[in-house]
C-alpha cells in the first residue's frame, strides 16, 4: 500500500499524559519511547514527589500497561515465545495468578532503527501479543531454558533477592497485532509468527538491517527478539482505572540497571482517559506542550483525525527503590512545586 501523504499543514483537531496523549481514534494504545530533556540529577528516592514529578517531567513517552523485561530465547536464536522472571509483589505477577489475560507491547523505537521519526509513527513499528501470562513449572527443562534465555539478555537477574521469590512465567500468544507501516495492522497468524524459521545467519543479518515491511513475519519476529524489554498489561490491573506508566530507563539515568531493577523507577498514574474539548483553552495548551516535545505531530495526517485526551489522575504506584512502593497521594504529586529542581517546563 503506498504511504498516505503527509500533508504539513497544522492540526488544530488533534492529542497526552497531565500528562496529554496524541491518540486517533481507532489507535491501539502503547508505549512510545523519549529522550532526556533537560539536564539534572534525579531526586533522592525518598522524596517521593519529587521523584515522580521529575520522572514525568523528564519523559516524554508513556505506557499505557506495565514494563517488563523479557527474552524469547538466547541473542540470535530467538524462538519468539516472550519469557519474563516475575513476583507477585509486583502486581503483573500477582494479578496473572487471578486471571491470565494479559498482552505485551513492544515497540521498534528502543532498537535504535527508527532514527528521527516519532515513536508513535506508523513507520516505527509497534507489536502486540495477546495471550495468557502462565507460571513455568520451575523444575521443568522449559524454565531451566527460560532462565538461560533470561540471564543472556539480563544478567543482573541472577542476583535478585531470593526473598522475593522470583519465578518463571511465559506469554502464550494466543492473537498478534503489528503495525510496521501506513495503512493499518498487519495480517499475521500466531502459527505464521511462530513458525518464521531462523536459519543460520539470517537473524545476526536481520540485527543489522531490519526487515522490508512487507516482509510481515520477518519483521515481527524480528522486533520481538531484537527488543529486551516491552510493555506487559494484565486484564486485572486496569480494573479500577486505565493506568499511564511511565519508566525512568529511557532518560538514560538507570546506567547499566535492568529497567525491571527496582532503583529503575517506574511510577503508575491510574485514572480516567477523557478526550478535551478541542476548542479549549486546555486543549490549546495540550496541543503547544506536544508539539514541543513532538514536532513531528504538527504534520500528522487531518484525515487521521488525531485529538486531544487528558489523563485525569486519581491513583499513583511509585517504585524507585528496594522495598516495595512509595507512597505518596495525587494531592501531594500535583501540588510539587517544579522550583525545587530549578527548572520550568
Amino acid at each position: 500500500m503506498e504511504p498516505m501523504k503527509m500533508t504539513k499543514v497544522p492540526i488544530f483537531k488533534a492529542t497526552s499524559l497531565f500528562s496529554y496523549l496524541m491518540l486517533m481514534v481507532l489507535h491501539f494504545q502503547f508505549s512510545v519511547e523519549g529522550r532526556l530533556l533537560f539536564s539534572l540529577s534525579k531526586p533522592n528516592p525518598n522524596d517521593a514527589a519529587a521523584y515522580a514529578r521529575w520522572l514525568v517531567s523528564q519523559s516524554s513517552w508513556g505506557v499505557l500497561k506495565n514494563v517488563v523485561s523479557f527474552s524469547d530465547g538466547q541473542p540470535g536464536k530467538g524462538a519468539g515465545v516472550p519469557y519474563f522472571y516475575l513476583t507477585t509483589l509486583d502486581p503483573t505477577a500477582a494479578n496473572a495468578l487471578k486471571d491470565q489475560r494479559s498482552s505485551l507491547a513492544i515497540s521498534e523505537y528502543p532498537i535504535g532503527t527508527c532514527g528521527k521519526t516519532d515513536p508513535e509513527n506508523p513507520t516505527c513499528a509497534k507489536i502486540t501479543l495477546t495471550g495468557k501470562l502462565k507460571l513455568v513449572d520451575a523444575n521443568s527443562k522449559e524454565a531451566e531454558f527460560a532462565r538461560s534465555a533470561l540471564f543472556a539478555k539480563h544478567a543482573e537477574m541472577k542476583g535478585w533477592p531470593e526473598s522475593h521469590n522470583f519465578q518463571v512465567y511465559k506469554l502464550d500468544i494466543k492473537n498478534i497485532f503489528m503495525i510496521n507501516w501506513f495503512g493499518g495492522p498487519k495480517p499475521l497468524t500466531v502459527d505464521q509468527y511462530l513458525q518464521w524459521k531462523i536459519v543460520e545467519g539470517r537473524l545476526l543479518k536481520l540485527s543489522v538491517n531490519k526487515p522490508d515491511h512487507n516482509d510481515i513475519a520477518d519483521y515481527a519476529r524480528w522486533l520481538v527478539s531484537q527488543n529486551s524489554w516491552g510493555v506487559l498489561n494484565n486484564v486485572v490491573s486496569i480494573s479500577d482505572g486505565l493506568p499511564g506508566e511511565i519508566s525512568e530507563y529511557p532518560i538514560g539515568t538507570c546506567g547499566n540497571t535492568d529497567p525491571e531493577n527496582p532503583t529503575c523507577a517506574r511510577i503508575t498514574l491510574t485514572g480516567k482517559l477523557k478526550l478535551v474539548d478541542a476548542d479549549s483553552k486546555e486543549a490549546e495548551y495540550a496541543r503547544s506542550v506536544l508539539f514541543t516535545k513532538h514536532p513531528e505531530m504538527i504534520y500528522w495526517p487531518e484525515s487521521h483525525n488525531f485529538q486531544v485526551f487528558r489523563l485525569d489522575i486519581e491513583n499513583i504506584f511509585m517504585l524507585n527503590w528496594f522495598e516495595g512502593l512509595k507512597p505518596l497521594t495525587v494531592d501531594q504529586y500535583l501540588n510539587w512545586k517544579m522550583h525545587k529542581l530549578a527548572f520550568s517546563l
